[in-house]
């Protein structure tokens, strides 16, 4: 509706002039367009035809704006009615899946860590008890959120080999296990080379006081310093 009052006041007052002013209005709106105005002004019966023009382009206008909301709401009920009876019938057949159980991957050896030495500590029934020292990301210091929290998935992997004997060698492996979907946030920093380093301690156990420990990284049987203390704040997760 708004449409067509705006055609009919611009219409209107437009095809008057085209009617009873048409020299005026070309003289204003075209003769500047031309050196000679007078002998390029139009003739009556060109004057006449586009008085003509004009007037039925208003009523054109004018007919198809106060006709065009009609059109308009059925196409818009239309589709409204098309939409719902189409979610009517998909909500009744289609239905969601059930979630996904996680399945937890298979573990995942990300290296080795490096070592920073051993310490030796006697005990009261005399024995030794060999406890080496590493490098290792924070993120194995972290436990996941749960109740109960369940399993670190980034932890250390030791290995041991010669246990009793003076020659024992230590390596300890980064390991990647998630059990539930609240570790995997943890993979990116899983890494033994990335993200914040800290210290991390590993209990050998009982070793003999002429005991030397060896690791295999950077190559075989590379001795491990022995340590007189150790050797600074540790990131080790507090005993659950």
């Amino acid at each position: 509706m708004g449409f067509a009052i705006v055609v009919l006041l611009i219409g209107v007052p437009l095809t008057a002039l085209m009617w009873f002013k048409p020299r005026a209005l070309w003289r204003a709106t075209e003769s500047w367009k031309f050196r000679d105005p007078e002998a390029n002004e139009p003739s009556d019966f060109a004057y006449r035809l586009s008085a003509i023009g004009t007037a039925a382009g208003t009523a054109l206008l004018t007919v198809m704006a106060l006709t065009w909301p009609d059109s308009v709401d059925t196409a818009s009920t239309s589709k409204t009615s098309t939409t719902s009876a189409y979610s009517s019938r998909t909500s009744t057949t289609l239905a969601l899946p059930p979630p996904t159980a996680f399945m937890p991957p298979p573990g995942m050896t990300r290296g080795s860590l490096p070592m920073i030495g051993y310490l030796t500590t006697p005990q009261p029934d005399g024995t030794l008890i060999a406890t080496v020292y590493l490098w290792a990301p924070e993120v194995t210091s972290k436990i996941p959120a749960g109740n109960p929290p369940p399993p670190a998935p980034c932890e250390l992997g030791p290995k041991v080999r010669g246990a009793g004997t003076d020659h024992v060698t230590v390596d300890v492996d980064l390991v990647w296990q998630p059990t539930t979907t609240s570790g995997l946030p943890m993979n990116y920093d899983c890494s033994p080379t990335r993200g914040h380093q800290v210290r991390r301690s590993y209990v050998v156990g009982p070793v003999s006081a002429s005991a030397k420990l060896f690791t295999s990284q950077p190559e075989a049987d590379t001795p491990l310093p022995r340590l007189a203390e150790v050797p600074g704040p540790l990131g080790d997760p507090a005993p659950g």
